[in-house]
């Protein structure tokens, strides 16, 4: 080989590794690995409440409050929801600024659900942006309401006075009372709405309605009414208005002598003492929203957590605030997508066990169990409880 090729040769290797060695980075310079692009993060995930945490009705919110609050310390970990991601606004006695409360929780805060109002007109006001803006409304209005039949958003806690009504109705038939008579009361709207759905369903199946006699709530002479009633000779005696009068006028019956037994309303649920000795052969027994006694595991753990945490035993409203929390919860985990659609997944609750029952979605309605006590000495307990149809 020549001087002048072995020198291109030379020139040529040199060249080469000089090349491989000008894009090499000094040691600790090395790149390290590719991180993968970003991904958004999901939204967070927001529940809102519209209540009246001050006010008249201050009482009621903060147990709803409380309920739901619970519901979420105790169940929300699997879900990613806990009290931190609660919208709360309160409209104390002011129900007309529901509206203007909600377009912000709606509109602003982006909630896909919210617990509240819990005034029909509240509810009423909010519907529709609610229903526009496809967000579920969880309410415990058991009164009735005007609402859009387009796609109910808008959801009771409980049922309504005219499913009460219905339900005791087949309640006392399947008790085997074949005839009764109504006692209800003029001034209370609850209480003739639930006179007018017993005596339609007791009748259609079966029933008779001997008699039906009206007082004045606030009343406290019984004694021509009771009288009035027993001369009918009624297996039973209807009482859908308010406890103190229908304590009244269980007393006039014990006085009397009256045969006969009674089914009253949930507005039983606290207040004046029953007599202590009904009668021989008498059961006076009642609806209600929520029981201690119910023989439910659920209602049994609400009970002991609601106690342990506040030292004091739950009611209703705090029933019901829990059982909203534990649809909330259940309609986030089946929900797909980062946002879901919180409005179909309420829709679609299958027999869900709550504290007051069980939960199943029907038009307007999830309450699918109603809670029946009986009167033993002077305290009501648990005897049953009834499908809410």
């Amino acid at each position: 080989m020549t001087l002048r090729k072995v020198s291109g040769a030379l020139a040529l290797i040199l060249c080469l590794a000089f090349a491989g060695g000008c894009g090499r980075k000094p040691p600790g310079e090395e790149p390290g690995p590719v991180e993968p692009p970003s991904r958004p993060e999901p939204p967070k995930k927001v529940v809102g409440v519209l209540l009246p945490l001050s006010g008249t009705h201050k009482d009621e919110g903060e147990a709803l409050l409380a309920g739901l609050k619970l519901a979420l310390r105790k169940k929300g970990v699997p879900v990613g929801l806990d009290e931190g991601c609660l919208e709360v606004r309160d409209y104390g006695d002011s129900v007309t600024d529901s509206l203007g409360l909600a377009r912000d929780l709606i509109e602003v805060q982006k909630v896909p659900v919210m617990l509240g109002p819990s005034d029909p007109r509240g509810v009423e006001m909010v519907e529709e942006l609610a229903r526009q803006r496809k967000v579920a409304v969880l309410t415990p209005v058991a009164a009735p309401m005007k609402l859009s039949e387009v796609r109910p958003v808008v959801w009771r806690l409980t049922c309504t006075d005219e499913e009460e009504g219905r339900v005791m109705a087949a309640f006392a038939l399947k008790k085997l009372f074949r005839t009764v008579a109504i006692i209800v009361d003029s001034r209370g709207e609850a209480s003739e709405r639930r006179a007018a759905a017993f005596s339609r369903h007791f009748t259609e199946s079966g029933g008779h309605v001997l008699t039906q006699l009206s007082y004045a709530g606030g009343d406290t002479s019984f004694r021509r009414l009771v009288r009035m009633a027993a001369e009918k000779r009624p297996d039973l005696f209807y009482l859908p208005g308010g406890r103190p009068e229908a304590a009244a006028i269980i007393e006039e019956m014990k006085q009397q002598k009256v045969v006969g037994s009674v089914v009253g309303s949930s507005d039983w649920d606290t207040g004046t003492r029953f007599p202590s000795e009904v009668g021989p052969g008498w059961a006076v027994f009642a609806p209600c929203r929520f029981h201690a006694g119910r023989s439910s595991l659920v209602t049994a753990a609400f009970v002991t957590d609601f106690q342990t945490e506040a030292k004091v035993a739950p009611g209703a409203a705090e029933a019901l605030g829990y059982d909203a929390g534990l649809i909330i919860l259940d309609a986030f985990s089946r929900a797909r997508g980062a946002d879901g659609s919180i409005v179909s997944e309420i829709a679609d609750v299958k027999l869900l066990a709550g504290a007051t029952g069980r939960l199943a979605a029907r038009k307007w309605g999830l309450a699918a169990d109603l809670t029946v006590l009986r009167l033993k000495g002077q305290d009501f307990v648990f005897e049953t409880d009834v499908v809410v149809e």
